[in-house]
């Protein structure tokens, strides 16, 4: 083979010809930037979400069990207490003092108080602590006392509160009939002093009198002067009862006659309400007559309308005046004057109508002024006859008490006993009867009181679950739980993403050779060791999209048809072949003629081809077609051919399952030395460039240097399959940077 043949010359620009000027193509295949990356949170909701949803559902039930056996729930209900009182005592006065709202604030709080209801609802805290979880609150000068209660379980803090209201209710009624009970026995004792004494004064009066009579019938009857100043006495005082008598008739007449007054000043008031409301009905119904000349809706009639509601609105106006005629003047003002010019013919009906109801009410209003200056006379005279008689009044008091004193002068001369001293004795009964009313109506009043089955207490607002707010850790704790196990649980998935995302050893040695990256993270998917074989029909839809993108990349490559392009691994245990494969298939779908040639040495293949592309069975259900239908064993290969073995290319193609693809298989011999850079090998591939319009070799390992670029002589397109090895092999790097220095057309590399 000749010098020149050995010479890599590419058939059309791949990327590494002129580093100045990339192709769109290559300049698009370019790996993007971190910067363009989706952030790490989007990306593992995209690819591990069914992880996520498990982390989800684990920390949701660690966090439902840790809220079960640690959560707590806490309440505050509120009520209220009114003080409502006691009857009246019948005769009046304050029996018993209420306890303030203040005192009962602290009185429900008491020990003995709490104590009753823990014994009542079985309650197994101490007085001491239930005191500190109740609140008071009373006003001076309210009736209301406001209780709140705190507690864990709503329910049964609400029943507590209302039982304590219950026990307070009761508890203060019992309270007062104690109370009364023992006011009453000091009230008995009180009384049964004061009868000793109500009948200890009539004693001493009684015997007072006795002697005094006793006197007096000696010689108080013979003594002519006491009987004439003892009859002047009772003529005086019915002289001045009869007078008083008088007064009083006379004062009642002033009365009918005030009432009488008023009756007038009534019928006056009703008068000018009857004379507004009339006047204002005859001039609006005047107005709305004058509508139905007009048609309606026009402006005028519009206008008529609105004068009729202005009327209406004026009479119903509290700032109208007061007095009639000024009324009157106002109200025709407003006819008048209104937005509407009334044809003068209307508005002198309209003031006739004005003036008949003011000569009525005219009339009206004289008729009941007389009456008023009649009733006014007969009062006047009726004050005037009232002075005589009470000057009458006090002439015969004054006369009154100088005869008294005459009488008690002489009985006092006769018997010995004063009227100051007689006057004592009555007084001094007196009070004693007062006081023993008194002491009889309390004791009778707090005997009632004491049987009353009135409380004086009632529940103005009963505990309720509208009157309680409900606090609860459960939520808090729930939500803390879950997330702290979801960030526990949640970190390797996390990691991993993280891990994912970060530069690759194969993307790093692509970036430092200035390689585009075709795809990334996809060969351990299409790995040779993969028990189930990846063919497009298998592929998830992302697995699927990077081999459409990477077909896309290589028919972008291919300027001509025949376009020969050479997948090569540059580790030399992994196959490219089931990657191509998958490619091959893509591209077919695409209305592509491909042939796959093996052109790894038997021995040096790390996966024969044909475990990797389906192939047709001769005892399948369906059978191949005449011309393959015999022993694929036996079929030759390209080591066949390499070595002159078979001299037809059309005897090495073998057909596949695959519509569209075809394959030249390495064969069963090893490859003779320099076989890749032999003429024979540049024959086969014109040949097949003529046949088919893209043809994929399953190419040597790069470490493999010499035959890579002897076969990279015939190619217009290099794949590269970097695996994460690639940094413990350093023949990869020099494998690479010989193709490079070259102008190998590498497209890029798949990683």
């Amino acid at each position: 083979m000749a010098a020149q043949d050995l010479q890599i010359q590419p058939r059309s620009q791949g990327y590494l010809a002129t580093q100045q000027n990339q192709s769109p193509v290559n300049a698009s295949a370019v790996a993007t930037s971190v910067s363009d990356q989706p952030t790490l949170l989007l990306s593992a909701l995209k690819r591990r979400w069914w992880a996520l949803l498990i982390v989800a559902a684990l920390s949701a039930y660690a966090a439902r069990e840790v809220m079960m056996q640690f959560g707590s729930e806490s309440s505050v209900c509120t009520a209220a207490l009114i003080h409502t009182g006691l009857p009246n005592a019948p005769g009046g006065g304050e029996v018993i003092k209420p306890m303030p709202p203040t005192t009962c604030a602290e009185y429900i709080k008491s020990t003995s108080m709490l104590s009753k209801l823990c014994e009542s609802r079985g309650l197994e805290i101490p007085p001491k602590n239930l005191q500190e979880l109740i609140t008071t609150q009373a006003s001076r000068g309210s009736s209301l006392l406001n209780i709140e209660l705190s507690g864990k379980k709503p329910q049964k803090t609400i029943d507590n509160l209302n039982e304590l209201m219950a026990i307070f209710v009761e508890e203060v009624a019992a309270h007062r009939k104690r109370t009364l009970k023992g006011h009453m026995k000091h009230v008995e004792n009180a009384l049964l002093e004061s009868r000793a004494e109500v009948a200890d004064a009539r004693q001493r009066i009684f015997e007072v009198q006795s002697e005094q009579q006793k006197v007096l019938d000696k010689e108080g009857v013979n003594s002519e002067h006491y009987r004439s100043i003892f009859s002047s006495v009772t003529n005086t005082q019915l002289a001045i009862d009869e007078k008083r008598v008088e007064q009083v008739g006379v004062m009642q007449q002033i009365e009918a006659i005030q009432q009488k007054t008023e009756a007038l000043e009534s019928r006056v008031s009703r008068l000018l309400d009857d004379y507004r409301y009339q006047l204002t009905a005859k001039v609006a119904a005047r107005l709305r007559r004058l509508t139905s000349r007009l048609s309606e809706g026009s402006p005028v009639f519009d206008e008529v309308i609105a004068l009729v509601d202005q009327v209406q609105n004026f009479a119903a106006s509290i700032d109208a005046p007061a007095d009639p005629q000024q009324w009157q003047v106002e109200l025709y003002d407003v006819v008048s004057n209104g937005n509407v010019a009334l044809p003068q013919k209307d508005l002198d009906e309209i003031a006739d109508v004005f003036d008949s109801h003011s000569e009525t009410l005219g009339l009206q209003l004289r008729d009941v002024d007389a009456q008023r200056l009649s009733l006014v006379k007969q009062q006047e005279q009726l004050e005037l006859s009232v002075i005589p008689i009470k000057n009458q009044i006090k002439m015969l008091e004054s006369r009154l008490n100088e005869y008294q004193s005459q009488a008690d002068d002489i009985g006092e001369q006769l018997t010995g006993i004063g009227a100051g001293q007689f006057g004592a004795y009555e007084l001094h009964l007196e009070q004693a009867e007062n006081q023993h009313k008194a002491l009889a109506a309390q004791l009778d009043n707090m005997s009632q009181l004491e049987k009353c089955r009135v409380n004086e207490w009632a529940v103005s607002v009963p505990a309720s679950m509208q009157t309680t707010s409900v606090s609860s850790n459960n939520t808090k704790l729930f939500a803390v739980t879950f997330a702290l196990c979801g960030l526990v649980l949640s970190a390797p998935v996390f990691a991993s993403e993280w891990y994912r995302q970060q530069t690759s050893p194969q993307v790093a040695f692509a970036n430092s050779l200035q390689l585009p990256v075709l795809a990334e993270r996809i060969l351990q998917d299409f790995a040779p060791h993969r028990r189930n074989r990846l063919v497009p029909a298998n592929l998830s839809e992302e697995q699927m999209e990077v081999v459409r993108m990477l077909a896309l990349r290589i028919q972008q490559s291919a300027h001509t048809d025949g376009a020969v392009m050479l997948f090569s691994s540059i580790d030399p245990h992994y196959s490219p072949a089931p990657l191509m494969a998958s490619v091959a298939e893509c591209l077919a779908q695409r209305e592509e003629k491909v042939l796959i040639i093996d052109a790894v040495c038997p021995a040096k293949s790390a996966l024969p081809i044909t475990n990797v592309v389906p192939m047709p069975s001769a005892t399948a259900g369906n059978a191949p077609t005449a011309d393959v239908s015999k022993d694929y064993s036996d079929h030759p290969g390209l080591s066949d051919y390499l070595s002159s073995g078979c001299d037809s290319v059309i005897d090495l193609v073998r057909p596949t399952n695959c519509p569209g693809v075809d394959l030249i298989c390495s064969g069963d011999v090893a490859f003779p030395r320099e076989a890749l850079a032999s003429s024979s090998l540049t024959e086969l591939v014109e040949q097949c460039r003529e046949k088919y319009t893209m043809i994929l070799v399953n190419s040597p390992s790069a470490t493999a240097s010499a035959d890579l670029q002897m076969l990279t002589a015939r190619a217009d397109g290099i794949v590269l399959m970097v695996t994460k090895n690639v940094r413990n092999n350093p023949q990869a790097r020099a494998g690479v940077t010989d193709l490079i220095d070259l102008g190998a057309p590498i497209i890029g590399v798949v990683a």
